[in-house]
């Protein structure tokens, strides 16, 4: 998808009532400044200039790394006197090679991602996204995002500063509004594994990855993809969950539908309600494990505010 001023003008869309409902671009905007609420002083070089980040990679740099002898070819530039006068044999400075970080965040809104009892799963996602992307921003990182729902995916390239901060929010915002409509219908969720199979396969612009996601409906091969993603290290989930996963339904009687599109009534008393709970944490802990297993970080949270101790600062680690 080509981005364009189109995604900044005024959008035809009524917001739906309730600010747990609906997300523009306006209030992805305005996340910027809950990024820098929880802003943490970050953990690279004091000199301000782009390319803090450092490597494990020796080179030209600013931050001294080691000292060794000095070969024949090696810059005289580098030769530190001092300890050459004091040891009698030509010492060479090492310095730690900086770069750009490339941060991308994936967002799912997938039509599971359409539910909640607070506010939907998908509007938290987004937020939080938002989050993420201009605490990156903020630390000079380029910044992109890449969308996904049922209906296939779009990505912008990550960009450095304001600039690609607004194009990345103004995606998350169209394609939102798109896949609210599309969540409404009565069809089911796709696999999340073909999703995570492109991320972990993902062309090495796209620097860091944060998956953004309810972890419904994994799919085939997911446990595959997921250590692929772990042998590469460049994924970050955050597992977006409503307070309902974790304590579960109260008592009583219940409608829904099905994911046939009927509807139907289920009825909720003492040992069904204790077997769903069973069932819910059997299934998170599975969960749990499967990321350990892969080396993956996952970052649990719930609606954006609800846990003050997960903020961008923790994702990025910086």
């Amino acid at each position: 998808m080509k981005l364009g001023a189109r995604f900044f003008r005024t959008q035809n869309r009524a917001p739906a009532a309730g600010q747990g409902t609906w997300v523009t671009l306006e209030d992805l905007i305005a996340g910027r400044h809950q990024s820098r609420a929880h802003r943490v002083p970050p953990r690279r070089g004091l000199t301000g200039y782009p390319g803090g980040l450092q490597t494990r990679r020796r080179g030209q740099g600013l931050d001294f790394d080691d000292l060794r002898l000095y070969v024949e070819g090696d810059d005289v530039r580098h030769i530190d006197w001092n300890v050459t006068a004091r040891t009698g044999q030509a010492h060479l400075r090492l310095y730690r090679q900086e770069r750009e970080r490339s941060v991308t965040v994936a967002v799912d809104l997938r039509p599971a991602m359409f539910t909640g009892t607070h506010c939907l799963r998908a509007v938290s996602a987004c937020r939080m996204a938002a989050a993420l992307i201009w605490h990156a921003a903020d630390l000079g990182d380029r910044c992109g995002a890449f969308v996904f729902d049922d209906n296939g995916h779009d990505a912008t390239r990550p960009v450095a500063g304001d600039p690609g901060a607004l194009q990345a929010c103004a995606l998350i915002a169209e394609r939102f509004a798109d896949a609210r409509g599309a969540a409404s219908g009565d069809r089911e969720t796709a696999a999340l594994a073909p999703v995570l199979a492109r991320v972990a396969a993902g062309r090495r612009e796209a620097g860091l990855v944060v998956l953004v996601t309810g972890l419904d409906v994994p799919g085939e091969d997911w446990s595959v993809h997921l250590k692929e993603a772990g042998l590469r290290g460049r994924l970050v989930t955050v597992w977006v969950r409503d307070p309902m996963e974790t304590a579960g339904l109260p008592p009583g009687t219940y409608d829904f539908r099905s994911a046939g599109g009927h509807f139907e009534r289920v009825s909720l008393r003492g040992m069904a309600v204790a077997d769903l709970q069973g069932r819910l944490s059997a299934r998170d802990e599975q969960i749990r494990q499967d990321f350990r297993m892969a080396g993956v970080p996952l970052l649990e949270t719930g609606p954006v505010g609800a846990r003050p101790d997960i903020g961008p600062a923790n994702v990025l680690g910086a």
